[in-house]
């Protein structure tokens, strides 16, 4: 579209002025679809030609699929992230549901335990007890998986208290967690990364490491954040573990995907020890 006085135009819309003589557009179009208009304007009358609407129009079709591709890769990220917010509540709700399910036979065995061996008994209800505080703490992290920006908004400290309880109720080991300062948060996308490291940190744990405790610790100094977990159990031999084992793969691209660094100790009979370290200024020109 081209006017040789904007004078002439019903209305001006952006990429016009009042001082403007001329003025020429070109549509945004994302296969049948207008997204937009690419306009220019001079200040002399009879400025533009037929080239220049070509070359206009040229910019226009780079500067919609400029668009289209930003678009695309919106909705990748969405989806990605929806997926694993999904994968991650089924396997908070298969934990609850096992976790239950052995609560449950232990009730039913209770009374009967305790007509015959009362001290066994005071022992298995604190486990009892245990097991229903850790499929509290999972029903309360399933809550946070599934409402968005819960977990941003939440202090590290107790989102690393939930996830310690649930590591507790379903394998009674002990997790302690000191965080300092107590209400430490993290920008939004490098508290979800921590978050998710200890998430699959005390996953292996309870999976792979027969460990009996397990210790989580979380601070800041000026502008450089750490989180390390280190538990008693089993180890491995780095070198001979494939990447995509144990999750390795996953919390290297959570802290690579932040600017972070991600360190994994570990030797076999001797534990294991996992380390993130981020700073805001690395991270902010990551």
């Amino acid at each position: 579209l081209v006017r040789d006085r904007v004078s002439a135009l019903p209305s001006q819309g952006a990429g016009s002025d009042e001082d403007a003589g001329s003025w020429v557009g070109a549509p945004l179009l994302v296969g049948d679809e207008p997204i937009g208009v690419l306009a220019v304007a001079a200040a002399e009358q009879d400025a533009y030609g037929p080239d220049d609407v070509r070359n206009l129009q040229a910019f226009a079709d780079q500067a919609a699929v400029a668009v289209l591709n930003a678009r695309l890769h919106q909705q990748a990220q969405e989806a990605a992230v929806s997926r694993e917010r999904e994968r991650l509540a089924r396997e908070l709700h298969d934990a609850v549901t096992q976790t239950l399910f052995s609560a449950g036979i232990m009730a039913e065995a209770l009374p009967q335990q305790w007509q015959v061996d009362p001290a066994g008994a005071m022992v298995t209800l604190g486990k009892l007890r245990q097991m229903t505080r850790g499929a509290l703490a999972e029903m309360r992290a399933l809550l946070w998986e599934l409402r968005s920006g819960e977990i941003e908004a939440t202090p590290l400290a107790a989102l690393l208290r939930q996830l310690g309880d649930a590591l507790t109720g379903n394998t009674l080991v002990p997790v302690s967690v000191h965080c300092t300062p107590p209400d430490l948060r993290l920008p939004g996308e490098a508290q979800l990364a921590f978050y998710r490291v200890a998430q699959e940190a005390l996953n292996n744990v309870a999976k792979h490491a027969d460990a009996t405790s397990v210790e989580i610790v979380a601070g800041v100094a000026g502008d450089h954040y750490s989180l390390s977990i280190s538990d008693d159990g089993r180890g491995f031999d780095a070198g001979t573990i494939e990447p995509n084992h144990f999750g390795l793969t996953i919390m290297h691209e959570r802290v690579e995907g932040i600017g972070g660094q991600l360190d994994i100790v570990s030797i076999p009979g001797h534990g294991t020890r996992i380390v993130v370290r981020w700073s805001r200024s690395e991270g902010a020109s990551a």
